[in-house]
């Protein structure tokens, strides 16, 4: 129910014409030997993705465990409509392509409890995507190995919650298992858990948090627990936080997670993917802004060289391409202390934010007269370049019409 195609060796004889070159002749024949792949199908329905134990229980009154597992709802309303549903299995422990038992539960449902387990006990557990007919038809997940709670024991979990965004439209949802943020925005994840040990004396245990994210390009989890920070939040209740400093066009796709555990006893949390939107955050300590970048920052550095450079931040915080407006309401450049240019970033037609401007003054130009204000900066290397290259221009013109008039004498 999976991939699959056929093939065969396919041996070939060709010819081509090619230049002569005094070694060879003009037609050269050689042999192609390749491989004639046909009938090539995959499966209806993507891999079920997310699949991963995100609770466990003990009931004192049965004395058996329950485990919950829980995975990414990939099925489109159409192929819901249709029939698809999700199935769960559970597997012998050295067969991972016959499954014992099997439960199907309808096309919406993203996480199911498995009771009447064993205490103490291993379990392996998939799920996969059945049509209406109860036939298979995608891939099953990879296959979770679980151990059960001692008889006594408890765990609980909560999370992965994302954490708000200051002065942002946060369109995080976590039942969507996708947190959305602007580059150059922080991200907040945090993991709540506790353990309790029935046969100790002091039962109130400290679980171990483990993060981990997957980029969009890559097929493995790479652990990255050492920038998480550990509070409590009683004498029970721990709390693992992980923060990213500022979102990257680079963690689009990519994919965290946390996992919980005590000694052997394992509950990861629900994936969640971060969706980057390729907008700069800028914040000042009145408004925040959101401005595209110019691509004019992409040109090669020896384009750039008769402009003003772009610095990278100026006194007010503000990132490159953000500058001031004129009076107009078109975007321009404020200067720096040094007389730099900052290209300006413009939403509509308005820029960003306004400029900075130099230590002694202003770099606003008069709307009226055109010409600079009292305590403007020195000209950038633009304008310096232009006034030398008008000099020359008139040098030249003067030493011609010098030699002109000596001819005529």
């Amino acid at each position: 129910e999976g991939y699959g195609f056929s093939w065969r060796l396919a041996v070939d004889q060709s010819s081509s014409d090619m230049t002569v070159d005094g070694t060879r002749p003009a037609t050269n024949q050689f042999w192609i030997v390749g491989y004639d792949v046909t009938n090539v199908k995959q499966p209806e329905i993507p891999m079920v993705s997310g699949f991963a134990t995100t609770g466990a229980s003990y009931d004192a009154t049965t004395g058996k465990d329950a485990v919950t597992l829980s995975w990414n709802d990939i099925l489109a309303s159409d192929q819901k409509a249709n029939g698809y549903k999700y199935a769960v299995a559970m597997y012998p422990t050295t067969d991972d392509d016959h499954y014992s038992y099997v439960y199907t539960l309808d096309g919406s449902t993203t996480s199911y409890v498995w009771g009447g387990l064993s205490t103490s006990s291993s379990y392996r557990f998939a799920v996969f995507v059945v049509d209406g007919t109860g036939r298979q038809a995608s891939l099953r997940s990879p296959i979770v190995s679980v151990t059960t709670l001692p008889a006594g024991d408890a765990m609980a979990v909560s999370g992965i919650n994302i954490q708000g965004q200051a002065n942002t439209d946060d369109a995080s949802d976590t039942s969507t298992g996708k947190a959305t943020r602007r580059m150059g925005e922080s991200l907040t994840f945090d993991m709540s858990g506790s353990y309790y040990d029935s046969g100790s004396a002091d039962p109130d245990k400290q679980p171990l948090f483990r993060w981990y994210r997957k980029e969009a390009s890559k097929p493995y989890w790479q652990e990255i627990s050492a920038g998480a920070t550990l509070g409590t939040q009683d004498d029970k209740t721990y709390t693992s936080t992980y923060t990213i400093d500022e979102v990257t066009a680079e963690d689009d796709g990519t994919v965290y997670r946390c996992d919980v555990s005590y000694n052997n006893i394992v509950v990861s949390s629900q994936t969640v993917t971060l969706d980057v939107t390729h907008t700069y955050s800028i914040a000042d300590s009145a408004s925040t802004y959101s401005a595209t970048r110019r691509r004019v920052n992409y040109l090669n550095a020896g384009l750039l060289r008769f402009f003003r450079p772009v610095a990278a931040e100026n006194e007010s915080g503000l990132k490159p391409d953000e500058g001031g407006t004129t009076d107009s309401g078109s975007a321009t450049g404020g200067t720096t202390d040094n007389g730099n240019a900052i290209d300006a970033t413009t939403d509509g037609g308005t820029s960003a934010s306004a400029g900075t401007s130099a230590a002694t003054g202003s770099a606003k130009a008069d709307s009226t007269s055109g010409t600079p204000q009292t305590g403007d900066t020195a000209p950038g290397i633009g304008t310096l370049a232009l006034v030398g290259l008008a000099g020359t221009s008139v040098l030249v013109a003067a030493l011609a019409l010098r030699h002109r008039s000596k001819d005529r004498g």
